[in-house]
């Protein structure tokens, strides 16, 4: 449903915009939008109609019954500083490791103070009308106080996604999550990608030949669950095969033993059910023989 307050948002970088248009997108009123280069900020309000870029963030403070600041994680807690506000007036950052502590400054002013994180990635978001679609089920993890922790959730659901209340000594747990489950995939992809070009093809033919299958295996993840999806050399009980990698890698990639050897470790909790004590054991082994010793 729509809102009738009114919105404006501080910073207007990937995750700014992509919150402005999908939140206009779902019939909120995003009325304001500024940024340190007045030019993104402008370029954002074109895309929306009754969107207005101004130039001082207090302007927008002044204007607005809700602020988002979304800024660098970094830079939170010093524009919220050095800005002017009501008591009553909402203000929620959107950083998945920063505590509300970020808006202290805001709440002894007597404004409300929330978060609304999406647990999602905005890279190469191009198209406005795409925006609502990347917030399509997912999960937000959202914190506030007063009428503003209802009008974030409804904007989580509005905007088509999951809730979760977030307690705030479980926020950097929360957000390696969503490290290890984007940028961190990203990393091991390129790692995947290093061995292709090592074996004579292109990084570019890599991806492309690893695409398909990482595809099928998140598939695979989100209908069977991890443990139903895993496959792999340690779930087989493969320890031939795993030897085999590892001398591989220990000989011509050595920087990327360490990342294999930590992979199969992690991935001897999804084996234990499915191998035979013995050969789990010998692949324990296998794999402290091969860890580099400090």
């Amino acid at each position: 449903m729509s809102s009738t307050l009114s919105i404006g948002l501080i910073g207007a970088g990937t995750l700014g915009k992509s919150l402005a248009l999908g939140l206009a997108t779902a019939g909120y009123r995003v009325t304001a939008v500024a940024n340190r280069t007045h030019a993104s900020a402008e370029t954002l309000a074109e895309m929306i109609p009754g969107c207005t870029a101004v130039r001082q963030a207090q302007e927008l403070v002044d204007r607005c019954d809700l602020v988002f600041v979304t800024t660098t994680d970094e830079a939170v807690s010093r524009v919220v500083a050095d800005l002017r506000w009501s008591p009553g007036q909402g203000v929620a950052h959107c950083s998945g490791s920063g505590s509300l502590d970020l808006l202290l400054p805001a709440v002894r002013m007597g404004a409300h103070c929330g978060s609304l994180h999406p647990f999602q990635t905005f890279a190469g978001l191009v198209a406005p009308q795409d925006a609502l679609e990347r917030f399509r089920g997912i999960t937000f993890a959202v914190e506030g106080d007063g009428w503003l922790l209802e009008a974030l959730e409804g904007m989580a659901v509005d905007l088509g996604g999951r809730v979760i209340r977030l307690n705030a000594n479980d926020r950097s747990l929360y957000h390696a999550s969503a490290v290890m489950s984007c940028g961190y995939l990203v990393a091991l992809l390129k790692a995947a990608a290093e061995i292709w070009r090592h074996i004579g093809v292109t990084e570019e033919e890599g991806v492309q030949a690893m695409l398909p299958l990482a595809r099928a295996t998140l598939e695979n993840v989100a209908s069977m669950g991890p443990d139903g999806a895993v496959t792999g050399p340690m779930v087989r009980g493969d320890a031939d095969t795993l030897q085999g990698h590892l001398e591989a890698l220990k000989a011509r990639l050595p920087d990327i033993l360490p990342l294999y050897l930590a992979l199969s470790r992690a991935s001897i909790p999804l084996a234990a059910s499915r191998v035979e004590g013995e050969r789990l054991r010998e692949m324990k082994n296998l794999i402290s023989e091969y860890t580099p010793q400090p």
